[in-house]
């Protein structure tokens, strides 16, 4: 994540609390995204956690470049072949590894730096860069810039490592860009814009994005030998977010209200809004499923959630419990430094977390290994007392993001916690 990021963290929360006192085919869609002209495809999106962005990061797609097919023969693995030994052992230890981390270095050593700092789980980003336009599988219905999957999926499974194919869910740059009726309208400094901060989202409200969305997710699970979906952080939906016309339609469809300031601020509107976000979510989670029912999913979710914030429902969107109930893992961000706390701190959002779930097996604690703000990375001793305080409040799930670094040169290692 880089300082456009930060920002738009706070500002989003920000101005949530201030708020806080037809259906067309897949085809559809998909026609006016990308030309009909045999397998040529469109163009790409942006995105946070990845490599051109950051750890709750950053990977915004801009041009307009169109990337032809690569005719080469790619190898797909057959998705009724999942690996289930290998995070399957009592514990997640989860990195999250951005695309052009992986182009720049190679497979081969990413996935032995991971394998030596004691590593079992590799959430790769497949989500469009904010460079370039395109997303890192071979796709048929999205614009593609390189498949990195295919080969990273091989060399982590040869090396004991389950991999977590990392997506975003609103943020789909080529989608937003074709489809500006489609695009998230938020209220901020006094005034309806489309410039919500860094995320480009489209409206949970879309029905035709939804289900393109599922599309995108299946075809993931249909081609590639995934252990694991984890969902970005561009899933969240803030109270003033909620000014487009797709919105106020099926607020009227759904409740007979007109969606107005002062609905907004109600706890029946926060939960309606956060149905939305949970019904992606399961249908996503369903899709995934009907592929190959191994296949895992996990939910990016602001540690606000964990700790039942009484803003979380307004700013994000999110409802823990109901998001818990439609996915396999809760990835919560929990950032020390970002949030202007001690590492201990961590232990408290663990221990929220933990008391939300039966054994303590769903929720993975996610740590702040880079300080986006400043460009540096945290102090591996901080980084270490941030993973051992989760741990000690009886999270059996960690993680970070590695912002395109390596553990090696972070000094980190999960050897260290057992």
């Amino acid at each position: 994540m880089n300082l456009y990021f930060v920002l738009g963290f706070f500002l989003v929360a920000a101005l949530s609390l201030f708020f806080f006192a037809d259906e067309e085919r897949l085809d559809g869609l998909h026609d006016d995204v990308v030309p009909d002209d045999g397998d040529s495809l469109g163009d790409g999106s942006d995105s946070p956690e990845g490599d051109g962005a950051a750890a709750g990061d950053d990977a915004s797609g801009s041009g307009d470049d169109e990337v032809p097919p690569d005719d080469s023969d790619v190898s797909l693995y057959d998705a009724g072949k999942k690996n289930t030994s290998r995070a399957g052992d009592g514990h997640v230890y989860l990195v999250q590894v951005g695309a052009k981390t992986v182009i720049e270095r190679g497979a081969d050593a990413v996935v032995s730096d991971l394998k030596r700092g004691g590593a079992n789980t590799v959430a790769l980003q497949v989500f469009s860069d904010e460079d370039y336009t395109g997303v890192y599988w071979d796709s048929k219905i999205a614009p593609v810039r390189q498949d990195i999957l295919d080969e990273f999926i091989l060399e982590a499974h040869e090396n004991g490592l389950s991999v977590f194919a990392w997506m975003t869910t609103l943020d789909m740059g080529w989608i937003y860009d074709a489809h500006p009726e489609m695009r998230v309208k938020a209220y901020m400094r006094g005034k309806i814009t489309e410039d919500t901060g860094w995320y480009q989202r489209v409206s949970p409200c879309s029905p035709r994005h939804r289900e393109y969305a599922r599309s995108v997710f299946r075809e993931i699970a249909e081609n590639y030998d995934v252990d694991g979906i984890l969902l970005q952080d561009d899933l969240y939906w803030g109270s003033h977010e909620v000014f487009d016309e797709l919105t106020k339609d099926e607020y009227f469809r759904d409740t007979g209200r007109v969606l107005t300031s002062g609905e907004i601020g109600t706890s029946k509107f926060h939960a309606w809004k956060s149905g939305k976000l949970t019904s992606l979510v399961k249908s996503i989670n369903d899709e995934i499923k009907s592929v190959d029912p191994q296949v895992k999913l996990a939910v990016n979710v602001y540690y606000d959630c964990a700790l039942d914030e009484p803003w979380c429902l307004s700013s994000f969107g999110q409802d823990y419990g109901a998001l818990l109930d439609n996915s396999d893992y809760m990835a919560i961000m929990a950032y020390h430094v970002l949030s202007g706390e001690s590492p201990s701190w961590v232990g408290d959002v663990a221990r929220g977390a933990l008391l939300k779930e039966a054994g303590g097996s769903e929720a993975i604690i996610k740590v702040q290994a880079v300080d986006w703000e400043r460009g540096r990375n945290v102090d591996s001793s901080d980084v270490k007392d941030a993973l051992l305080a989760a741990k000690t409040a009886g999270a059996r799930n960690l993680g970070f993001y590695l912002s395109g670094r390596s553990m090696d040169e972070m000094g980190l290692d999960f050897n260290e916690l057992d």
